[in-house]
């Protein structure tokens, strides 16, 4: 039950997918008495069995269909071929790139206009949140991948997506990080630990790793102006110089 903008407005947010609208419209009509005004107010496109969809597609996936999912949802706007290939770590042939550009069309999971691609709310919001907790579980474990692989932040997008990353990715890992350790100098201790590896793995693969625990620190607050960044692979770090004085950056590229 609703009006017909409601109606649209739901069947836009699912992008239109008849299998998606099927899941929530039983949703819709077992808890909220199939009142659509009152599930959009929840403004919760994930749950039940609309992730276990998601992750029956996403794990069908390569590993580079995989990637540009992430780098789609971390860009968070259309994204040109020449950026993602500029993205994605190690790097891709474009012919490779466009094989599975072509399969994930294929599959409506993400949307195409003039060679700039990005995903559906729905998928944004799933794979976003897929990224995330990825990441903090490796801040935890200590064993770094996607760290490395994918940036939090970018300085090559505009301000409003800069401020969605840093709110989507930045905060709620800074945030699942205060709760997991009971104490600063617990955490600031783990963050020195990361650091290790993190170098040793910049010299055998730059990535993003160094650049996304700079900004992760200073999103936190912590000190790392003992930190030694010379001769290591930096990028997307704020240009501001707030908390960088006095770091040795020598030889950094």
């Amino acid at each position: 039950v609703g009006s017909e903008e409601q109606k649209q407005e739901l069947c836009e947010r699912y992008g239109n997918n008849p299998q998606a609208l099927k899941i929530v419209a039983s949703s819709i009509y077992d808890l909220f008495n199939g009142d659509i005004e009152e599930f959009l107010k929840q403004n919760t496109l994930i749950f039940n069995g609309i992730r276990r969809l998601l992750d029956e597609q996403f794990n069908r996936l390569s590993q580079l269909e995989q990637s540009i999912m992430y780098w789609l949802a971390i860009n968070r706007e259309w994204t040109s071929i020449a950026d993602l290939r500029d993205d994605i770590v190690p790097g891709v042939f474009t012919a490779e790139l466009l094989e599975a550009l072509e399969g994930l069309n294929g599959r409506s999971l993400i949307e195409t206009d003039s060679s700039y691609y990005t995903l559906q709310p729905l998928v944004m919001e799933y794979v976003t949140n897929k990224l995330t907790k990825q990441m903090a579980t490796e801040l935890t474990t200590k064993e770094i991948s996607f760290f490395i692989k994918y940036s939090l932040v970018k300085t090559t997008v505009n301000n409003i997506v800069k401020q969605s990353q840093e709110k989507l990715f930045l905060q709620q890992i800074a945030e699942f990080l205060c709760t997991s350790f009971y104490s600063a100098s617990v955490l600031e201790k783990q963050i020195q630990e990361i650091f290790q590896v993190l170098e040793d793995e910049n010299r055998r693969l730059p990535g993003y790793g160094v650049s996304n625990l700079i900004n992760l620190c200073r999103h936190l607050g912590l000190d790392i102006t003992s930190y030694d960044f010379s001769d290591l692979t930096i990028q997307h770090v704020s240009k501001k110089k707030k908390n960088l004085r006095r770091i040795n950056f020598a030889h950094a590229n």
